[in-house]
């Protein structure tokens, strides 16, 4: 429980942290128009429509975070980037300890004139600082360790959106439409949604080959995932 709990606040401040940095990108939303077009794809009735068009606009914000948080993952470069900070962390620890009392002539008087400054502003002393930056290392070195394969989550964002946006219908007592007309056809209300809404999503946010059966792919993935929750509640 209290490392569920853990995960949640962490990744709930990171959110929040990334939610910032994106106000910055003047991110762009569909017009009045577009969102009416969007409901009466969706089939949603017209006393649900203003709710429905915050929930697009809000899946659009969801988007940008999630592409921009999932885009480019590799084991490898996680790995060095967490290798470094270990390393780093460790040879800072050893540079204040250098300096620290005990040290001597000037390294010290380095040490005591660093300690004056330090105290001005964060009331923290070198011992406290290098146990801190001993921690940092460890937490990095045993992060090394908990990386797990990102195998499948190249398009991951887009399987979220897409899930959210039968979830945003299914709520409002709508429903797209997705079916396969040929070997490597597809159409459906959830298609022409996808072609107004592409404008206001990332770069490059749609999965390359055929979209369809890419956007049928996460249709499925949410259908086994409620499928496994009921059961589980039986």
């Amino acid at each position: 429980m209290a490392v569920a709990m853990s995960l949640e606040f962490v990744a709930k401040r990171r959110w929040d942290r990334r939610h910032k940095l994106l106000r910055s990108l003047g991110l762009r939303y569909p017009n009045d128009g577009e969102l009416r077009k969007l409901a009466e794809l969706a089939n949603v009735d017209a006393d649900n429509r203003s709710i429905f068009g915050e929930q697009i606009r809000s899946l659009i914000l969801d988007a940008h975070l999630s592409d921009s948080s999932l885009r480019g993952l590799s084991k490898p470069k996680i790995r060095n980037f967490l290798t470094n900070v270990a390393s780093q962390a460790q040879q800072l620890s050893d540079s204040l300890t250098a300096i620290d009392v005990g040290a001597r002539g000037s390294a010290e008087h380095a040490g005591f004139l660093l300690e004056m400054e330090l105290w001005k502003t964060q009331s923290i002393l070198l011992p406290e600082y290098v146990a801190i930056l001993g921690g940092l290392s460890d937490a990095a070195k045993r992060g090394t360790s908990s990386i797990k394969s990102k195998r499948g989550q190249r398009n991951l964002a887009f399987n979220q959106f897409i899930e959210g946006l039968l979830m945003a219908a299914w709520q409002r007592r709508g429903q797209w439409t997705l079916y396969r007309a040929g070997e490597k056809t597809w159409k459906g209300t959830m298609l022409e949604a996808l072609k107004i809404l592409q404008q206001y999503l990332p770069l490059q946010f749609f999965p390359g080959g055929v979209l369809g059966r890419s956007a049928d792919y996460a249709r499925l993935k949410l259908k086994q995932h409620i499928t496994k929750n009921q059961g589980s509640r039986r």
